[in-house]
């Protein structure tokens, strides 16, 4: 009697299963069974229950940032879903595949050709295609493993090239101080190269840059060369100049030292058109002038933004993943203080003191980067 019991439950379980999976749903979605195996409900913030469309007809990949309840009968579970849902269709079942998305895209490569293309469009729109390509000072060359990276100061250039002395065989790359890694002819660059091989390698090697929000950028540069600068190259260099042009009422001290220079007075030297006119310096010249992506078109454009997912992606793309590793965390800062708070939260409190015609300069001095790497202010 205790065996019959025994299997009279397992009939009830694969009963009350049934109905969960095959006789609820189609019950409450009016969805012929033999269209699906499945219905799954999403829950809306202070809403009620909502069928999704029947699996077959739903496109191929879909995602979902709302909180799922499982369809059963213990509609208590909750499920946290953040993935890409890659439904695969066949005649007998339907199998749900769940890939993390990488860099914030449901596919890193199709989100790679809209950068490319969002760059190829700007480059035609201003009649910038079929020009030659420049030496660029910027684009570091990496002959055995054909890389050309053009590194934009205050995007991750530092640890960017760490990597390529890694491959260069430096082993000890990784704990080289910035000062070191950043020494003038470290590692060679595409200006070394004559015309022809210029032209050689821009065709044939994987070709990356790294782009970021021009002006979180411009604040990036300043409180890294000003506001916590651990020398005073860049403040007697510059700071001192900008003190004499824009201040009034300056002390001797600060005419002398060009220590206390504010973003506002900065960001106004950086798009005055006579500093424009002489040219700037690669810390604050825009991304455009030190890569020129409409002459070089390049396998990978990478986001400051998607900084780990794309770096990966670099790696992967140019067959080195398994050699090097792209350091996220820059140890050998010192001024990680000013870390604390990332520099996208602190720039509106910035710019804040900026005037409308200083914005729209310095609008003008990054307009290409704006354009061509889909940014925007303020940003949304």
């Amino acid at each position: 009697m205790g065996q019959l019991a025994k299997i009279l439950c397992v009939f009830v379980v694969m009963g009350f299963v049934w109905m969960s999976y095959y006789l609820l749903p189609m019950l409450l979605g009016n969805i012929p069974l033999p269209n699906r195996t499945a219905a799954v409900f999403v829950k809306g913030q202070g809403k009620s229950l909502k069928r999704l469309p029947a699996l077959n007809q739903v496109n191929n990949v879909t995602r979902l940032h709302q909180v799922i309840p499982v369809a059963a009968l213990n509609q208590s579970i909750r499920l946290q879903i953040d993935i890409k849902l890659q439904v695969t269709h066949t005649s007998e079942s339907r199998k749900i595949h769940e890939t993390p998305p990488i860099g914030g895209s449901t596919n890193i490569e199709d989100e790679q050709k809209r950068r490319k293309a969002r760059i190829n469009q700007v480059c035609r729109k201003y009649n910038m295609t079929g020009r030659a390509l420049s030496p660029l000072n910027h684009l570091i060359v990496d002959d055995p493993h054909h890389l050309l990276y053009c590194y934009v100061p205050k995007v991750a250039c530092t640890n960017w090239k760490r990597v390529m002395l890694q491959l260069a065989g430096d082993r000890d790359a990784s704990l080289r101080p910035a000062a070191w890694v950043h020494a003038r002819g470290r590692l060679p660059t595409l200006a070394r190269y004559a015309a022809r091989a210029r032209g050689t390698r821009a065709a044939t090697y994987t070709s990356f840059l790294f782009a970021r929000h021009p002006f979180e950028r411009l604040l990036s540069a300043f409180r890294n060369k000003f506001e916590s600068a651990h020398d005073d190259y860049f403040r007697e260099r510059y700071g001192r100049e900008i003190v004499r042009r824009y201040r009034e009422n300056a002390t001797r001290e600060a005419l002398r030292r060009g220590h206390d220079v504010t973003f506002a007075e900065f960001a106004r030297f950086v798009g005055d058109p006579r500093t424009r006119a002489r040219g700037l310096n690669e810390h604050w010249a825009s991304m455009f002038s030190l890569c020129r992506p409409c002459e070089l078109h390049y396998s990978v454009v990478g986001k400051y933004e998607t900084l780990a997912a794309d770096a990966r992606f670099v790696l992967q793309r140019a067959h080195v993943a398994d050699a090097v590793r792209f350091p996220l965390v820059n140890a050998s800062s010192s001024s990680s203080s000013l870390r604390k708070t990332s520099t996208r939260d602190l720039l509106g409190g910035y710019m804040v003191g900026l005037s409308d015609v200083d914005v729209a300069r310095l609008r003008g001095v990054y307009a290409f980067d704006f354009e061509m790497f889909g940014y925007e202010w303020p940003i949304k």
